[in-house]
């Protein structure tokens, strides 16, 4: 996806760890362009029968 954000001219990263996540979303939000960020979560964190609230 960030390759293809990237094609049409919007700021576009990948985010591989939690900590990097706050830097990654002020670039984003600096660049003054559409933006994506691709979040990569670990899938035995948030799985179909959890719930979030």
């Amino acid at each position: 996806f960030v390759a293809l954000a990237r094609a049409f001219g919007a700021h576009a990263e990948r985010v591989e760890c939690s900590a990097d996540f706050p830097a990654a979303f002020r670039r984003a939000r600096e660049s003054g362009r559409p933006a994506l960020l691709e979040l990569l979560t670990d899938p035995r964190q948030i799985t179909p029968q959890a719930r979030l609230a």
